[in-house]
């Protein structure tokens, strides 16, 4: 095995901002040492990013690039010619600010172009630039791709910011190895250039190309399928491996069939390069069991997708999604799935034979050596489309991919398998020591996660769990304290021969700690790549790290915390903290590095999941250059906080919030408005076919049968008037109080606001992503924790919607087709013209059971006619026909409709419920105030107290003998007493999955919905008793799980009212 290990115990000499490896003029990470650095590039801060001198390529454009592109723009002005450049172009060249991004193949750069005419068109052009001095204007893109040729896309100022974006996003730019080798070798740039051995460089690396897809193929390969060479196809990043994908994926579109489903906390990029580069809408759901359900259920209801992306497992939490049940999925709703694999290696787990395409960072433990850039995809040889997908790379592929890069990646390759053996067994063996130490609450990792099983179900005999882990501490303490101590290399990235640690939450999610919090991803969370070296060594670093980290835990037990968790106001207000450092003049800050676009704008908080962008440390020109103007328009707050690098959620619910696609809007707008009118038309020739023709012209006029057709009418009648008074009080209570959840004030007035901007003829854009309201006075939050239970998130707070601003009452869901949270919502029914939910869902249940009856009546009364008929020798007649055909199959769908909606009645549950049935819930339980959080429940206490607010001080003992009369300290104390009274105390308990935790018993299920009496069961009268919400324990009555769960956890023996009344008690 390679040893490129380096060992950075007491490294005197490396510096904050050197490059990873040390002196490697291609690292790929920077080295960024303690927490305190960590908050200091976070934060922007000037004395920090001037000290950085790399970064991961695609977020720092290389120097040698950066001096490539300046030399080819200076070359390219000063020998113009009119046959070369207009007097147009020849003015952009010339233009103070003028940029250029440089990419190895003309339909990457014909791509680039069109991309940033989008933003501003006819403001670019491309440079085709030949190795031997050459210069030409590319008027159409070119498929083509050769070590003679660089294409430059020279573009105005104001369009740096999307130049990155293409850059960042695609995986496309040139490698600063071939921007090295054009520097020195190409003749016009280079008077004492030698002549290059570019053919031997060729063969050289078409051979090492073919070792690595032999390679690749060999290691995804299982016993039952067997890949190729030819499966593989490499790309010069694991990025532009992802685009190539996104670009086959077209392939498979529509106009109805666009969207492209998000599965997990992917990496930030994947989300970009499909939705901003490609177009695609993007739906995202999270790993858990229950959003595999959702996302069942979506395809069940019709959602198309062209393909799906995903992670195996997750970072960097870990986690393992079911490939085979989303394999199966696909399969069966024909999308493609992607899974990437950077963090499972092919070496330890088998995922090919699971989906359609593996595509794979090669950059990370492929390479180890953190200085070359790499990806690749593979295909499933056993997958439907196979044939197709290969045909379609084959079609689309150019080698971008620079000789020099391909032979250092095959020799860092060549013991891959080897490097992942060790660096797993030692990852497995810090998650044991790390799970066994006082000061860690949780490890993340394969090996003992919840989805362990999951994980297993894939893994490879013998092989590991991987490298990667993650460490959530008990305090922040601890956690600073363990990364500072923790003597390895610290940066961005992972997968590296050397261990790798960081703070993983203020690199990816600085900016939106408190969301990255709900997803465990907390802000004090430790990501360790365990790298290959001595177990022995890696046992005596991770323990000094912990001797650290308890130690800081002894001298600041309480620091920083509420109830023995991370106080979720400080992550707030953290992220508060970063809005405000915003400079909303649109500028960059002072002092960031002057013009280049390597300069981290205080309104681009450019972090993403493993890597930043970092500034040049010389005034050297950038190929990306902002303008200085001071025209640019101001930066509006919404824009300050969501950026190039805020996560893929983030960026979901902000300028880019999902919302259902033009054709789901359509459909949504119209197919209610068509539904009714076409089901008046089948209950009027229902009347007529009924009354009219069977019992009217036939059993009375020919067969003399008044009695039975007098029957046939009367219960018709019955069944036709309480279906239709059903009907009428469903679909008008839908029309008219739809139990949509009211919004805020401010909530209102965006609406307002929208809404007169679109009466005035503009554009209405889509809402910007609004964190949870900070304030302890927050409109609505008082009725959460003035109930006795209520349902919330992982930090005790209630669950927030961010488009409504607002926190959403328990049961209560979003619509993203009407832009609603609605009480108890169970689905949109078209039939109905809306959205069945709490208002509403007792008269559906009578409708469709009457309905059922109705279409029993005109099945039956067709049917006895037509049994008569045949029995007096008569053809049958063809109303007959449409009769049966009608009763038959309505009736069939009634049936249905009717005996779900009673189960959902007897059993309190609704159709989103149903899809998720394996889910949780956390209830926040009101306990004594003095109830201390254990090892197994957390708890908080409202009202609630922003940072640095001063704790109000306890009641003391002599209260109960406080004068009563006027005096200041009387009234001080009687105060003091009403906040305490006023103070309620909350466990956050968790079902097990499937536990429904509002299931009273069937009878008192069926009557909170159907109402007290017979009456209300049988006509459409009154509301569902549910809507009322006057009760003071909970919105909706909670059955006996509540009392089931305090004692799980322990919490029988309190009284929080006694104790309340005995504090303020004589």
């Amino acid at each position: 095995m390679q040893a490129p290990t380096i060992d950075f115990r007491g490294d005197t000499k490396l510096k904050v901002g050197s490059p990873l490896p040390p002196g490697d003029k291609h690292a790929v990470s920077v080295y960024i040492p303690t927490w305190k650095d960590t908050v200091a590039w976070a934060r922007r801060d000037p004395g920090l990013i001037a000290q950085l001198k790399t970064g991961y390529p695609r977020f720092f454009v290389p120097l040698v690039v950066n001096q490539l592109a300046e030399r080819l723009l200076e070359w390219a002005f000063c020998n113009r010619t009119p046959n070369t450049l207009t007097s147009e172009l020849s003015t952009l060249l010339s233009t103070t600010g003028r940029a250029a991004i440089l990419l190895p193949a003309g339909h990457h750069a014909g791509m680039c172009q069109r991309y940033l005419d989008a933003q501003n068109m006819g403001t670019t052009f491309v440079l085709r630039v030949d190795f031997n001095n050459g210069t030409h204007i590319m008027k159409t893109p070119e498929k083509i791709c050769t070590l003679n040729e660089i294409y430059a896309v020279v573009y105005p100022p104001e369009l740096a910011k999307d130049a990155k974006a293409f850059w960042q996003h695609t995986g496309f730019g040139v490698s600063s190895r071939r921007a090295t080798s054009w520097l020195e070798d190409a003749p016009f740039l280079n008077q004492d250039s030698s002549s290059s051995e570019t053919d031997l460089l060729n063969q050289e690396a078409e051979a090492a190309k073919l070792v690595v897809q032999q390679r690749i193929a060999d290691l995804l390969s299982t016993e039952t399928n067997s890949l190729d060479a030819d499966d593989i196809f490499l790309y010069p990043s694991g990025m532009s491996a992802i685009a190539h994908t996104a670009d086959t994926v077209r392939h498979f579109t529509t106009h109805t069939k666009r969207t492209v489903a998000i599965f997990g906390f992917l990496y930030v990029d994947t989300f970009k390069v499909l939705s901003k580069i490609y177009g695609f809408d993007c739906k995202l759901y999270g790993a858990a069991p229950s959003d595999l359900e959702e996302l069942e259920a979506d395809l069940a209801n019709g959602l198309q997708l062209s393909a799906l992306f995903t992670e195996f497992p997750g970072n960097p939490l870990l986690g393992s999604v079911d490939l085979e049940r989303l394999h199966t999925l696909a399969a069966e709703h024909e999308f493609l799935f992607v899974v990437d694999d950077t963090v499972a290696t092919s070496v330890n787990v088998e995922l090919v034979s699971y989906c359609d395409i593996v595509c794979t960072s090669l950059t990370k433990m492929f390479s180890g050596s953190c200085n070359v850039m790499g990806g690749s995809i593979a295909l499933n040889p056993q997958s439907r489309l196979f044939s197709t997908m290969k045909d379609l790379l084959k079609e689309g592929f150019t080698d971008t991919y620079f000789p020099m890069d391909a032979i250092v990646m095959e020799k860092n390759s060549a013991d891959f398998e080897e490097r992942v053996i060790t660096a797993s067994q030692n990852a497995e063996r810090a998650a044991d020591t790390l799970r066994g130490h006082a000061s860690v609450d949780q490890v993340y990792y394969p090996k003992g996660n919840p989805t362990q099983d999951i994980y297993e179900k894939y893994k490879r005999p013998g092989e590991g769990y991987g490298y990667l882990l993650s460490i959530r501490f008990k305090t922040p303490e601890a956690a600073i304290a363990f990364h500072d101590a923790l003597d390895v290399a610290k940066g961005p990235s992972l997968g590296t021969n050397f261990t790798l640690c960081c703070a993983y939450t203020l690199f990816a999610h600085y900016s939106e700690l408190e969301w990255a919090a709900k997803f465990d991803v907390v802000e004090h969370l430790v990501r360790i790549s365990v790298g290959i070296e001595s177990q022995e060594s890696l046992d005596i670093i991770v323990r000094t790290a912990l001797d650290a980290a308890a130690q800081a835990g002894k001298d600041n037990k309480e620091h920083g915390h509420i109830n023995g968790k991370l106080h979720s106001y400080t992550v707030r207000t953290l992220a508060k903290m970063t809005i405000n450092t915003v400079d909303h003049s649109g500028e960059p800050e002072p002092n960031l590095a002057g013009n280049n676009t390597n300069t981290i704008n205080a309104n681009a908080n450019a972090t993403t999941q493993d890597e930043i962008i970092t500034p040049a440390p010389s005034p050297a020109p950038s190929i990306l250059t902002h303008s200085s103007s001071s025209g640019a328009p101001p930066a509006s707050p919404a824009t300050s906080i969501h950026s190039e690098g805020s996560s893929i959620w983030t960026i979901a619910w902000s300028d880019e919030m999902q919302k259902p696609s033009s054709s789901q809007r359509c459909a949504t707008r119209w197919v209610p408005r068509v539904l009714p009118p076409v089901m008046l038309a089948l209950v009027g020739y229902a009347t007529y076919d009924v009354i009219v023709y069977c019992c009217v012209e036939y059993l009375v006029k020919q067969e003399r049968k008044v009695a039975a057709a007098v029957v046939l009418i009367a219960f018709y009648a019955i069944f036709f008037i309480l279906m239709t008074a059903s009907y009428l009080r469903c679909f008008l209570t839908i029309q008219f109080n739809a139990g949509f959840v009211p919004w805020t004030a401010d909530r209102e007035a965006v609406e307002q606001a929208r809404n007169e901007r679109l009466s005035n003829g503009g554009d209405v854009e889509s809402l910007s992503w609004a964190p949870p309201d900070t304030n302890p006075d927050s409109p609505g939050l008082e009725a959460f924790y003035s109930k006795d239970v209520f349902i919330c998130e992982s930090d005790g707070m209630p669950k927030w919607c961010s488009e409504c601003r607002s926190w959403k009452p328990d049961r209560a869901h979003h619509s993203s087709e009407y832009g609603r949270c609605v009480y108890k919502m169970d689905h949109v029914c078209p039939w109905m013209g809306g959205i069945i939910s709490e208002t509403s869902f007792n008269f559906f249940v009578q409708f469709t059971v009457y309905c059922a009856c109705y279409c029993a009546v005109v099945l039956g009364a067709n049917g006895y006619v037509f049994v008569l008929r045949q029995h007096n020798g008569l053809s049958v007649d063809a109303r007959l026909i449409v009769g049966l055909a009608l009763g038959g199959l309505f009736g069939l769908f009634a049936v249905t409709m009717a005996s779900t909606a009673l189960r959902f009645a007897f059993q309190n549950i609704t159709n989103i419920d149903l899809f998720r049935k394996n889910q949780t819930f956390r209830l926040a339980v009101w306990v004594p105030n003095s109830t201390q959080p254990t090892e197994r429940f957390a708890t908080i206490t409202y009202p609630l107290t922003l940072p640095g607010e001063p704790p109000r001080t306890p009641i003391p003992a002599r209260f109960r003998s406080v004068d009563q009369s006027d005096g200041a300290a009387s009234v001080t104390d009687r105060m003091a007493a009403r906040d305490e009274q006023a103070k309620r105390t909350f466990a956050i308990l968790q079902t097990e999955p499937g536990e429904n935790p509002w299931h009273i018993g069937y009878r008192k299920n069926f009557t909170s919905v159907m109402g007290d009496s017979v009456i209300e069961w049988l006509l459409p009268i009154r509301h569902s008793p549910c809507t009322r919400h006057d009760n003071m324990v909970s919105d909706y009555e909670f059955g006996p799980l509540v009392e089931e769960l305090k004692k799980r956890y322990g919490l029988v023996g309190g009284d929080p009212e006694k104790e309340a009344t005995e504090t303020t008690s004589n």
